[in-house]
């Protein structure tokens, strides 16, 4: 037997063996591959100096190399799936995802790096030093001395020709000044001076990032250093900014103040991309660690129409988004709440967060015309906090763990709340107040402590699909809520509701012990099946002929029996 660690990068299925079994030679090896297996993946995706994951290459990608540049692949049954970069790929995908570091065919597991140092010998670059861009042509990393418009940028290389890969950059977009010439990088140094600092000039940095905000144009990127720098920074009217610092054990933005120490709140230019990459951000004071927000109500609308990027920051603090497109998000630690309202898309990737994660959409009803619609966020592979749903948001939650889940979930009138989530979800609570539309989740293959679902006074039922998934506790339907455990494990199950609005829990397996009258004896479910789909077998103590059943109903049967049976077991049976 071979460990799935070493084959296929999954987990091992549980051994289980009764107290007289003895571990064999293969035995041994066995454990021996798991654990050398983990040694490789921890040595592979921490240890060498890059940040790695395991993706899937999507079936419609071409074949990769190694030093290949990857995008997501934006599939919708595998948010995990990347394709090679190409002129027909990268316009979709928006930005660089990461560098194959091994080689594959569609279908394939890849290692793919997301972040780090990338040696010569891997990115097969000609030239040292520069920028380092996306060649959409070779699909593989090229340097330039300065952007220009159109590149899709990834980090810098050094004097050696090793990349600092930086991925999930927008593409840049150059604004030219009154001169007819461009800048890229605005630096900040702890050593520097606000007042010979120049823009574009690396020998002359400035000495605080308010300075540089003030000072920079559409598109530039402040490259801060190591140290530690003030913070209440309020964001300039810019259609496109990035502020990207040495290493978020490097670089510090801090404050003590009500106000966010970073705010970005446009009132006349949309942004069109913000990036806040490679660094802390702290607010020791009552605001927020990061700010973004407009009103959708105003005229001005979404206040990020392309993307808002947090790349492996750090904040001790909340960071709250209001009225955005895009918001992207990859191994940050969120040390207080992680506020989405009104946001249309957003995923974050390896995120920790120890706070609540609330997820709004404001009600349709209210909101100019047009401006309703299905609103996405998704956290994949996170381990977050309280995780709290809310209003029509469709709220995706995959392969990483919640503290709790509390969905409030309701609908505009045609389009309804979602949760979907695996994984370890701790308590989930899912409610509804749907009118026209059927609030649902899916929570297929997940572990939870506990599942109660509610109708808070809506007139649709609440669908749940739990298939396949671990409940520690109990499993409550609601009035008007439907849940879908076949497959799956749990304690105990309750019901609310009367009639037909009573809850209802479909299950694979079900046991109801009677005590049978000779003729029919009605036998009841307290936990109703959703339908009569289910077959039925006895098993029973006492002399007589078998039982049959007839009347099949969601909340019960009829035994006929041609003897008494004091001790009479009903198998109930839903596949």
């Amino acid at each position: 037997m071979t460990s799935a660690i070493t084959t296929s990068i999954a987990v091992d299925p549980a051994l289980v063996q009764n107290a007289a079994y003895r571990f064999n030679p293969a035995d041994r090896q066995y454990i021996d591959d798991q654990i050398r297996g983990c040694q490789k993946q921890i040595v592979d995706c921490v240890a060498s100096g890059v940040q790695c994951t395991w993706l899937d290459i999507d079936a419609a990608s071409a074949a990769v190399s190694v030093g290949d540049l990857g995008c997501s692949a934006a599939s919708a049954t595998n948010s995990r799936t990347v394709k090679k970069v190409s002129a027909g790929t990268i316009g979709a995908a928006k930005s660089i995802h990461c560098m194959f570091l091994t080689a594959g065919a569609p279908g394939a597991r890849v290692l793919c790096a997301v972040g780090g140092r990338i040696p010569r010998s891997i990115t097969g670059l000609a030239s040292i030093g520069g920028v380092a861009v996306a060649n959409i042509v070779t699909g593989r990393a090229d340097t330039k001395a300065s952007l220009a418009d159109d590149d899709y940028p990834i980090g810098s290389v050094d004097s050696g020709g090793n990349l600092s890969l930086v991925v999930g950059q927008p593409q840049f977009q150059v604004v030219f000044n009154g001169g007819g010439g461009f800048s890229v990088g605005i630096y900040v140094d702890v050593a520097g001076d606000d007042g010979t600092g120049t823009r574009g000039n690396a020998s002359l940095p400035y000495q605080t990032i308010g300075a540089a905000l003030a000072t920079m144009h559409s598109g530039d990127v402040i490259f801060a250093g190591p140290g530690s720098f003030a913070g209440a920074l309020v964001g300039p009217e810019l259609a496109a900014v990035s502020i990207v610092g040495s290493g978020e054990n490097e670089t510090t933005i801090t404050s003590a103040d009500a106000a966010a120490t970073i705010v970005f709140s446009p009132l006349v230019t949309k942004l069109q991309s913000l990036t806040i990459a490679r660094c802390t951000v702290t607010n020791t004071g009552a605001g927020q660690a990061i700010f973004v927000g407009g009103d959708r109500l105003a005229a001005l609308g979404v206040c990020v129409t392309g993307a808002l990027v947090l790349d492996h920051v750090r904040t001790v603090g909340a960071v709250e988004v209001r009225c955005a497109g895009n918001v992207r998000g990859s191994d940050n630690q969120i040390i207080g709440e992680i506020i989405l309202n009104e946001v249309d898309n957003a995923d974050f990737f390896a995120t920790t967060n120890n706070g609540d994660v609330h997820c709004r959409w404001q009600l349709a009803a209210v909101l100019p015309a047009g401006v309703g619609g299905a609103h996405r966020q998704r956290f994949i592979g996170c381990a977050l906090g309280d995780l709290k749903p809310s209003d029509v948001t469709h709220v995706e939650c995959w392969g990483g763990k919640c503290a709790s889940v509390t969905a409030t979930l309701t609908d505009d009138g045609a389009i309804e709340g979602t949760f979907k989530g695996d994984g370890e979800l701790g308590a989930v609570s899912i409610s509804s107040t749907s009118v026209a539309a059927v609030s649902s989740a899916v929570l297929d293959g997940a572990h939870m402590s506990s599942l109660t679902t509610a109708s808070a006074g809506g007139a649709q039922r609440v669908a749940v699909s739990a298939r396949g998934a671990h409940v520690d506790g109990t499993v409550t339907a609601g009035e008007l809520c439907d849940i879908d455990i076949r497959g799956g494990v749990f304690n105990l199950l309750a019901a609310g509701g009367a009639g037909a609005s009573k809850g209802t829990v479909n299950r694979s397996l079900h046991i109801e012990e009677f005590a049978a009258a000779v003729g029919d004896t009605p036998v009841g479910f307290t936990v109703p099946f959703p339908d009569n789909t289910y077959s039925v077998a006895f098993s029973m103590s006492g002399a007589g002929g078998d039982p049959f059943y007839s009347a099949l109903s969601a909340t019960g049967f009829t035994a006929t029996c041609t003897a008494v049976l004091a001790n009479c077991k009903a198998i109930v049976h839903h596949e």
